[in-house]
């Protein structure tokens, strides 16, 4: 589901080349050089893509969907990467970590005033007239696995049931294939290194085939850090199984205010302080003198979770981000 803040921060504060614009068919040119007879697939993760191919500008959503076009969003979809030699495998599933279930539900419940604000809007038939539709625009239940169902029996194109949970199922089949891209909206992709291209859907245009690229690489060298460190990092800003509410104590020591907001720039800087003297083996894991010592950082600060505790959800993280099951 993301690591805390890192997309903003990719997206406002790093320099430009680590969230710039590219053109996917010289991202290929590149990759089939580099990978000689390799297969082009660009990994979708379908439920997080979802909210960006079935926009509000594009669909009529508020009975619940209209099939009919939501095939045609797809198939157009799936032909412009298809026109460039590119094969789209796409992840499905809709298995959620048990001790993420509580920040999943809190986000479901997010969408509720969405809901009642659409369902007073057509009560009082001003939905037409309502300026800004995008306010009020849920994915329909069930949409996900209809999409997914479109896919393999109509587009007849691969899907992947995930047996696990989707990111993680993409990021170990993007590692062990080499895979030349990954197309999604979430910043665990930008620490795990899956693929050798992490590309937005946000950002993506089929007329242009152009988007932006999330560049986990640039992240690491304006931080000084390596590759390896990504995934201590990721968790000291705070994962889903890391949460700020554990992290904030620790947080606070690094708030500073910039222009009536939170400086990102600094406190993103100042983790990357904390990571960088800390040495982590093939998995990134610290060894355990340095795990020790920031366990005990994070707590002397504030943090009430009990020392097993607060190490355990610590590697748990880390090793979620690296996929190491």
């Amino acid at each position: 589901m993301g690591v805390k803040k890192l997309q903003t921060y990719m997206e406002t504060c790093i320099e430009p080349e680590g969230f710039r614009t590219v053109s996917i068919q010289e991202l290929k040119e590149h990759y089939e050089k580099d990978n000689p007879g390799a297969p082009v697939e660009i990994l979708l993760d379908v439920e997080c893509c979802l909210r960006f191919i079935y926009k509000p500008d594009s669909t009529e959503y508020r009975y619940g969907g209209e099939n009919v076009t939501l095939v045609k969003l797809i198939r157009n979809l799936f032909n412009k990467f298809n026109s460039l030699g590119i094969k789209l495998v796409s992840f499905y599933g809709n298995f959620t970590n048990k001790k993420k279930r509580f920040e999943w539900v809190r986000r479901r419940y997010e969408t509720i005033p969405k809901i009642y604000k659409l369902i007073n809007l057509m009560e009082r038939n001003n939905f037409d007239g309502f300026a800004n539709k995008d306010d009020v625009f849920v994915i329909p239940p069930g949409l996900c696995f209809t999409s997914t169902s479109i896919i393999k029996y109509v587009l007849k194109e691969r899907v992947i049931q995930s047996l696990t949970e989707n990111d993680i199922e993409i990021i170990t089949y993007g590692k062990k294939n080499k895979s030349f891209a990954i197309i999604s909206q979430d910043s665990d992709f930008i620490i795990a290194n899956a693929a050798q291209y992490y590309l937005s859907m946000k950002h993506l245009d089929l007329d242009t085939m152009t988007t932006r690229l999330y560049d986990g690489h640039v992240l690491a060298r304006v931080h000084d850090l390596k590759l390896n460190q990504l995934p201590l990092y990721a968790t000291l800003l705070g994962t889903d199984l890391m949460g700020l509410d554990i992290l904030r104590p620790y947080h606070n020591q690094f708030f500073k205010k910039k222009d009536g907001k939170m400086d990102l720039d600094y406190l993103f800087g100042k983790l990357a302080d904390e990571c960088r003297p800390i040495d982590c083996d093939n998995n990134s894991e610290p060894n355990e003198t340095d795990m020790a010592r920031i366990v005990r950082n994070v707590r002397a600060r504030g943090c009430h979770s009990n020392f097993d505790e607060l190490q355990g959800m610590m590697l748990e993280s880390i090793k979620v981000s690296m996929s190491i099951k």
